[in-house]
């Protein structure tokens, strides 16, 4: 008998910027969707380090810039953030 996994399921709580910036994301590509884009971001975070996962949540949870923390660790992103987008 082959396993099968069910898909999973969750609920995710954003402020507004946050739902702004998932729109303005999926207006970037036509295959993107709001899923294909929280499926990536978790992609993402396991392919990193357990730091790098804990460094980033830290950061997140107390709304900073999560980008020094992902230059810290060697990865790539860009200098501009709008800090808006920290409240």
């Amino acid at each position: 008998m082959r396993h099968e996994t069910l898909p999973f399921s969750a609920a995710v709580r954003m402020n507004e910027q946050d739902k702004e910036e998932l729109r303005s994301m999926t207006g970037e590509n036509p295959m993107y969707s709001e899923s294909k884009i929280i499926r990536a971001a978790i992609r993402f975070f396991g392919a990193v380090s357990e730091d790098v996962r804990r460094d980033i949540i830290i950061a997140s949870l107390n709304r900073e810039d999560v980008r020094p923390v992902m230059r810290r660790h060697g990865i790539c992103v860009p200098t501009e953030m709008d800090e808006s987008s920290l409240e």
